[in-house]
């Protein structure tokens, strides 16, 4: 019988709330789903919940960011884009979302962190923050992480146990991953044969599937990743995935 995968909410439930906010996350963990969230980081060494590096195409406002201040950017309308009836909805911040997924999120809750442009000193502050939380072993690293060793590294040093990812797009990587320390998480975006998921399991090492053929409608690809092993499905379309899956 196949492995039934972790579904992972890409930024929330976003195809029913605005994206990476209190609603989309509520949403999605009160489903039962995991979640994606987006980690930028603000002027103040502060981290908010934002996908673009920019504020126009989610909230209320103008520009970069990393160059506004917190308390600038969460008390921007980060939900009217999306529908006036998100209009209280605001940026989050990192504690405030680690909050939330403590509070409603059971044992089995993913919840993977994709840090943007997220420079090496703000990497202990998010660390920190995770832990206090106890979210250590729930929560993995992707982002800036799945193509630097560098931020593996230092990840590793800060928390051990905190899970980290590696983006795999050759044969070649396969091969690298399996015997990487720093990697917890093989980070794909084709469907792998049972027989590379059997053989990265057996190292240790669990199978996360994001981008094409996961994240559109796509229920012959979300079959076949269940059917090979693959441990967690990233999607827009988590209600969907699992419906599919059965």
């Amino acid at each position: 019988m196949a492995t039934y995968p972790h579904i992972v909410a890409h930024r929330g439930l976003a195809g029913h709330a605005p994206e990476n906010t209190m609603a989309a996350y509520t949403a999605a963990l009160a489903l039962r789903f995991g979640i994606e969230v987006d980690l930028t980081p603000t002027r103040d060494g502060e981290i908010v919940m934002l996908h673009d590096n920019r504020l126009d195409r989610t909230t209320s406002g103008q520009g970069p960011a990393p160059e506004q201040p917190v308390e600038e950017i969460t008390r921007l309308d980060a939900g009217s884009w999306f529908h006036p009836v998100y209009a209280d909805q605001r940026v989050p911040t990192l504690d405030e979302m680690l909050a939330l997924v403590r509070r409603l999120a059971t044992p089995a809750t993913l919840v993977a962190l994709d840090l943007k442009a997220v420079p090496p000193e703000r990497l202990a502050g998010i660390v920190a923050a995770v832990r206090s939380h106890g979210l250590v072993e729930q929560a993995m690293a992707i982002g800036i992480t799945i193509s630097s060793a560098e931020v593996r590294r230092q990840l590793k040093e800060l928390a051990p146990a905190l899970p980290t990812a590696r983006l795999v797009e050759t044969e070649a990587q396969w091969d690298e991953t399996m015997a990487d320390p720093l990697s917890d998480w093989i980070y794909i975006r084709h469907v792998p044969t049972p027989q590379r998921v059997a053989e990265a399991h057996a190292r240790g090492k669990r199978i996360f599937k994001a981008g094409p053929l996961a994240n559109g409608i796509e229920p012959e690809a979300w079959r076949a990743l269940a059917a090979a092993g693959v441990d967690a499905i990233l999607s827009d379309y988590p209600l969907e995935c699992r419906q599919a899956l059965g």
